[in-house]
C-alpha cells in the first residue's frame, strides 16, 4: 500500500517506478519517455491533472461501467490497478473508383477483462483507406485498406479490404471489400465478412463486406449493397452515444448505438435503372451514379452529372462506398474514403470509488 504522508515539492525523484511512494515522488519511465509523478490517484505524466484513478479519452458511462472512448490516437493514464474490457474497432477500406467495389468495414473485437497496471498506454486508432482515384482516365484504382487500431500491446484489430477499382478484385481484411463492375472476385475476410463479387458486366459494383453480414453482389440490374454492422455491441455504443454527438452522422449512422462498421456500397454506370449500392447500416457510405440529361439542378447544361461514392461514418470503421460513372463524359467518379476506427476501455465503477 502506499504511504500517505504529502511530500509536496519535496517529493523524491526515482529512476524507476517505487513499490511504496509518498505524494509527490517522481520516477521517469525510460520506455514512454515521461516523467510520472505520484498523486492521490496513483502515478501519472507531470503534465495530466487526475481528476480520478484513469484519464485520457473521452468520458461516458452508465449505471455500472465507466467508458474512455478513444476518436483519435491518443493515452490512456492509469494510476491504480484495473481490469477493464477493451474494445478495439480498425478503419474501414476505401472504395474503388469508376463502378467500383465499396470497402470492407474495419474488424471489431472485444478483448474481455485486461489487466491494467498504473502506466500511460497508447490508443492508436486506425485511419479508414483512402478511396481510389486518380484522374486519369483508364487507370481505375481500388481504394486502400484501412488501418489497424491497437491499445498498448494488448489489443490490435486490422482495418477493412479495399474496394475494387472498376476491373479490380476486393482487396482482403478485416471484412472484405466488394469487387468492381467487371470483376468477379470479391476481398476475403479474416474478422467480419466478405464482400460482394459483381456480374463481370461492367455495370454494377459490389458492396463491401460489414462486420454482421456480407456485402452484397453487383448483378445485371443493380449495385450490390454494403453488409450490414454487428449489434453486438449495442450496449456499448448507447452508453457513448452522448459523448459522440460532435462526430458528424455518428448517431444516426449507428442507429443511436445498435450497429458498427458496415460496409461501402458498391457504383453504378448511368445507365436506365439507376439503383445504386446503399452502404451497410453502421455507417456504410453509399455508392456512387452517374446521371444524364439534366435539365436543372447541379449539373443541368452539362446533360450530365457524376458522383463518387460517399465516405464512410467516421468513428464507426465503415467502409467507403465506390465511384460512379457517366457514359456521356467519360468522368470517372472517386470512390469514398473509409471511416475511421473506435477504442473503448470500460471498465467499473466500483474500481474506481463508484
Amino acid at each position: 500500500m502506499s504511504r500517505s504522508r504529502d511530500h509536496g515539492s519535496s517529493g523524491v525523484d526515482f529512476t524507476s517506478r517505487p513499490s511504496s511512494a509518498y505524494l509527490g515522488d517522481t520516477y521517469f519511465d525510460t520506455t514512454l519517455q515521461q516523467l510520472f509523478k505520484y498523486t492521490s490517484y496513483g502515478w501519472f505524466p507531470v503534465d495530466v491533472y487526475p481528476t480520478s484513478a484513469v484519464a485520457g479519452g473521452l468520458l461516458a458511462s452508465d449505471a455500472t461501467y465507466y467508458y474512455r472512448v478513444f476518436t483519435s490516437t491518443g493515452y490512456l493514464h492509469v494510476g491504480t490497478n484495473l481490469t477493464a474490457d477493451i474494445l478495439v474497432i480498425g478503419g474501414g477500406g476505401g472504395g474503388g473508383e469508376t463502378i467500383g467495389g465499396g470497402g470492407g468495414a474495419g474488424g471489431v473485437t472485444l478483448f474481455s477483462s485486461q489487466s491494467l497496471t498504473p502506466t500511460s498506454y497508447l490508443a492508436t486508432v486506425g485511419l479508414g483507406g483512402v478511396g481510389g482515384y486518380d484522374g486519369l482516365n483508364g487507370n481505375y484504382p481500388s481504394g486502400q485498406n484501412g488501418q489497424s487500431s491497437q491499445f498498448g500491446s494488448l489489443a490490435s484489430v486490422v482495418g477493412g479490404g479495399s474496394g475494387g477499382g472498376y476491373s479490380a478484385n476486393g482487396g482482403n481484411g478485416a471484412s472484405g471489400g466488394g469487387s468492381g463492375a467487371a470483376s468477379s472476385t470479391a476481398g476475403t475476410a479474416s474478422n467480419g465478412f466478405a464482400g460482394g463479387s459483381s456480374a463481370g458486366n461492367g455495370n454494377y459494383g459490389s458492396g463491401g463486406g460489414g462486420s454482421g453480414v456480407v456485402g452484397t453482389n453487383g448483378t445485371s440490374s443493380i449495385a450490390g449493397n454494403g453488409g450490414n454492422g454487428t449489434t453486438n455491441y449495442s450496449s456499448w455504443l448507447t452508453a457513448i452515444n452522448p459523448v459522440m454527438s460532435f462526430i458528424p452522422g455518428w448517431s444516426a449512422a449507428t442507429a443511436n448505438g445498435t450497429y458498427i462498421a458496415g460496409g461501402g456500397g458498391g457504383g453504378l454506370r448511368s445507365i436506365a435503372t439507376q439503383i445504386t449500392g446503399t452502404g451497410g447500416l453502421g455507417g456504410g457510405g453509399q455508392g456512387g451514379f452517374g446521371v444524364s440529361n439534366i435539365t436543372a439542378g447541379p449539373g443541368s447544361g452539362n446533360n450530365y452529372i457524376v458522383l463518387g461514392g460517399t465516405p464512410g461514418i467516421p468513428n464507426t470503421g465503415s467502409g467507403g462506398g465506390g465511384g460512379g460513372y457517366n457514359n456521356t463524359s467519360s468522368i470517372e467518379g472517386a470512390g469514398g474514403n473509409g471511416g475511421s476506427g473506435l477504442i473503448i476501455v470500460r471498465y467499473t465503477r466500483a474500481q474506481v470509488g463508484g
